[in-house]
């Protein structure tokens, strides 16, 4: 909550020892001051500036100029002062709620007052929409924007942390609220917030109910797993979810399980055997479950989490009915470090996991392909990429053609992953550098087919350039066309820092 100044109780006892309310005291020869025209209930989207304005009038005095205004909000410990001006013009940035309010109209030269009191009913102003990491500009504080799906801009109003890493969106569960993981390389590790108030719920480091040994958060992602339950008395079965979310912190995975109590992690994973492991923060949770894959770099290997009760990870199993295995997902041969992994799609409209890799040893890029059809890992392609990739390569993959996006500077290339080529798409302005890129698909079923398609399927690119009214930060929005090639259908220049990371908020 944004606070100007607070009120204590001790400070409200002392107005009440050495200033007269007016209306308990009758005198003829002092100011009186009357506020008219405040209603006594408002109903204010939060994040907005509710601009309520008094009709003030005065027994003596002409003009205003003698006068101070606080509009407070009443809390449990006390006033809390939310704007001081004549007019209500400060953006309301308390939680959705009821409260109670109190106008203050104070005479500066007698210490006599006026009070009005009133009703606020905050709505909430979060819904659907861009979250936008970032850093401020000239510092490596984190900083997070908010964009709704009808154009309102929303600053979270708190501090976040330095060095900011990641941000992802967590989605409501059967028993639990949604979530925002905001991902920062501090002391803290940055915050969980609620994403329908943009309040925080803990210091990341405090979402562990085993305290982390080092601070060092990095991804997440979910799982969703449907089961059959048994018949009922009347005969029928019961389709109902499975729901866990799983967080890499400093190359190691944590579970959370939805239906559990709290809000918290619950255990870290055990090694799998004396090797140990490594994860790459690209950690993939499939879509329907059992299992989370991870990309082992310690001993080159794929390892998963075969249900969502395991707390533990074992080497993957491979699909029986796989034709050709093209790599060993146990023993890679090489040493690949994971540039950037996510689901795409590839010929036959299988999902598929997209993993883009170096060999650190021989300083060589190769593109990876996993097939999960049927909750199953199977390996189905491995080849050398020979595009320009270094350690500000961004990535995004298509979920509509089997190919994935790549920066280059301040180009964007699609790269198809059937027929191996590569091709320009956009190119943005000289001064301008490419720092993020984020997929966001958007899932809806056609009534007429009762089949899913993308309706809404956009490439979000973030880019430092010139500061301009001292933000350097910049996001191109293009829309992802069936042939791979991109629709630039709108631009938000220069409204923060170096933009680090997307999320999208349901």
């Amino acid at each position: 909550m944004k606070k100007i100044f607070f009120l204590t109780i001790a400070i409200a006892l002392f107005f009440q020892s050495c200033m007269k309310e007016l209306g308990n005291y009758e005198y003829s020869d002092v100011n009186k001051i009357v506020i008219d025209s405040i209603k006594t209930f408002y109903t204010i989207e939060q994040y907005t500036i509710p601009n309520i304005t008094p009709v003030i009038s005065q027994t003596i005095e002409k003009d205003e100029s003698n006068l101070s205004f606080y509009w407070t909000l009443e809390t449990s410990t006390g006033l809390d002062t939310l704007c001081k001006n004549k007019i209500f013009d400060s953006e309301l940035y308390i939680p959705p709620g009821d409260y109670y309010s109190v106008l203050f109209v104070f005479d500066n030269k007698t210490g006599l007052y006026s009070k009005v009191r009133f009703s606020i009913r905050v709505v909430s102003a979060i819904g659907e929409g861009l979250m936008v990491l970032s850093k401020k500009t000239g510092s490596n504080e984190a900083a997070l924007t908010y964009f709704s799906t009808s154009n309102k801009v929303i600053k979270y109003p708190s501090f976040i942390g330095t060095d900011p890493v990641n941000i992802y969106y967590v989605r409501k569960g059967a028993s639990t609220v949604p979530l925002v993981h905001v991902m920062c390389k501090d002391n803290f590790g940055g915050v969980v917030i609620n994403p329908t108030t943009l309040t925080k719920f803990y210091n990341f480091k405090d979402f562990f109910y085993i305290p982390l040994t080092v601070v060092n958060p990095q991804s997440y992602t979910n799982v969703w797993t449907q089961y059959k339950t048994l018949p009922s008395v009347y005969g029928s079965s019961y389709y109902s979810a499975n729901f866990a979310e799983y967080v890499c912190n400093d190359n190691k995975v944590y579970i959370r399980y939805a239906y559990g109590a709290n809000q918290r992690m619950d255990a870290p994973f055990l090694a799998p055997d004396d090797l140990g492991y490594f994860a790459s923060p690209f950690i993939i949770g499939t879509y329907n479950g059992p299992s989370v894959f991870i990309y082992d770099e310690k001993n080159s290997r794929f390892l998963e989490a075969t249900s969502i009760s395991s707390n533990r990870l074992t080497k993957v199993k491979i699909k029986t009915t796989t034709p050709r295995v093209p790599f060993d997902p146990h023993s890679m041969g090489m040493k690949l470090k994971v540039l950037h992994a996510d689901w795409g799609l590839s010929v036959g409209s299988n999902m598929r996991i997209y993993y883009i890799m170096k060999d650190t040893d021989n300083n060589k890029n190769y593109y990876v392909e996993v097939l999960t059809t049927n909750l199953n890992f199977a390996p189905s392609k491995i080849y050398e990429l020979n595009i320009p990739i270094d350690s500000k390569t961004k990535f995004g993959c298509s979920v509509i053609t089997p190919a994935f996006y790549y920066s280059d500077k301040n180009k964007i290339y699609s790269f198809d992953v059937e027929v191996k080529s590569s091709v320009l798409r956009e190119t943005l302005p000289d001064n301008e550098e490419i720092t993020s890129m984020f997929v966001e698909q958007h899932v809806q079923k056609d009534p007429t087919t009762n089949k899913d398609y993308y309706d809404h399927l956009r490439l979000y690119v973030g880019v430092k350039g010139p500061v301009v009214n001292g933000n350097d930060g910049s996001i191109y929005i293009y829309k992802i066309n069936n042939d791979n090639t991109l629709t630039l259908l709108e631009s938000k220049k220069n409204f923060s820092g170096e933009i680090v990371s997307f999320a999208w908020k349901r």
